[in-house]
C-alpha cells in the first residue's frame, strides 16, 4: 500500500489502515508500505483525515516493512537516499531482514557524506520547517483543484470538462476526463489528451492509464503559484478548444 497516496493525492483514516493490517494479520501475508510521503497531509478544514497514521502504529502479529525517505517531506530528493523498516513482534521475518541486509550490502550505495548528514538532519529539523513545507504543498493542490473544479472548464450548457478529486496529502491532484464531452476526432483517451496537452500548450501531465486509471491524467502541484496559475489557464484553453461540438 501507498500511503499518503501517489498518485491519488489521498490520505487513509486509522481505521482504513487498521483494517489492511488486520486483514494482512488474518490472511497471513505480508504487507508492504510504501510511506516516502509520511506527514505530508493538508490539514484543511473540511478535510476528513488530517492525521497520517503509519502501519507501524497498528497492533499487530503482522510483518510490515515501511519505505521512509528524505524525498519528499525533508525536500532533498537528489540526496538519494531512503531507509526500511521492519515491523516483526512475532520474529517471522528474520530471513526477510537477512535478505534486505544482503541486498542493501552489496547493490545500493548512497554516499557517505550524506549518510553522515543525515541523523542531524532527522533529529534537528524544526517542525516549523515542516509545516511551512506542507502548508506550501497544500496551497499548490488547493489551487490546483479549486480552479479546475470552478473555473470554466465545462462545456458551452455548464457539463464538467474535467472533474478533479479533492486532495487529501502528497502532492498530486487526480483528474477525470470526460471523454465523452471530447471532440473524438482528436481526444479519445487519456494518452490522446496528454499527448496533444503537451504538444499544444506545453503542459506535461501524467496519463491516469499508466496507474490503471484510464480516463484520468495526475498533475503534480509542487510547482510556483504563478506557474501553476499559467498551467491551469492553458488547461482550460485546450479543453474548450476540443470541447464536442
Amino acid at each position: 500500500m501507498t500511503n499518503p497516496s501517489n498518485p491519488c493525492g489521498s490520505n487513509f483514516s486509522r481505521q482504513h489502515v487498521t483494517d489492511v493490517v488486520k486483514l494482512c494479520e488474518r490472511l497471513h501475508v505480508p504487507l508492504l508500505a510504501d510511506e516516502i510521503y509520511a506527514g505530508i497531509v493538508f490539514q484543511y478544514e473540511s478535510n476528513p483525515n488530517k492525521e497520517f497514521t503509519s502501519v507501524a502504529d497498528v497492533e499487530s502479529t503482522c510483518p510490515r516493512i515501511v519505505l521512509g525517505g528524505t524525498a519528499k517531506l525533508h525536500t532533498v530528493p537528489g540526496w538519494r537516499i531512503a531507509w526500511l523498516l521492519l515491523i516483526d513482534p512475532a520474529n517471522g521475518a528474520s530471513g526477510c531482514y537477512k535478505g534486505l541486509e544482503a541486498q542493501a550490502t552489496l547493490v545500493l550505495g548512497p554516499n557517505t557524506l550524506v549518510q553522515a548528514a543525515l541523523p542531524g538532519a532527522l533529529q534537528h529539523t524544526t517542525q516549523v520547517h515542516y509545516d511551512r513545507t506542507v502548508a506550501a504543498l497544500e496551497a499548490g493542490a488547493m489551487q490546483f483543484y479549486n480552479a479546475i473544479a470552478q473555473r470554466a472548464v465545462r462545456t458551452t450548457d455548464g457539463a464538467p470538462l474535467l472533474v478533479p478529486t479533492l486532495p487529501q496529502g502528497a502532492m498530486y491532484v487526480m483528474v477525470q476526463i470526460m471523454l465523452e464531452r471530447l471532440d473524438p476526432a482528436a481526444i479519445t483517451t487519456d494518452v490522446d489528451f496528454y499527448t496533444k496537452l503537451n504538444a499544444e500548450e506545453n503542459v506535461l501531465v501524467i496519463p491516469g492509464s499508466l496507474f490503471h486509471a484510464d480516463g484520468f491524467f495526475r498533475a503534480v502541484t509542487t510547482r510556483p503559484p504563478e506557474i501553476l496559475a499559467e498551467a491551469i489557464d492553458r488547461i482550460v484553453a485546450f479543453c474548450q478548444r476540443h470541447e464536442r461540438k
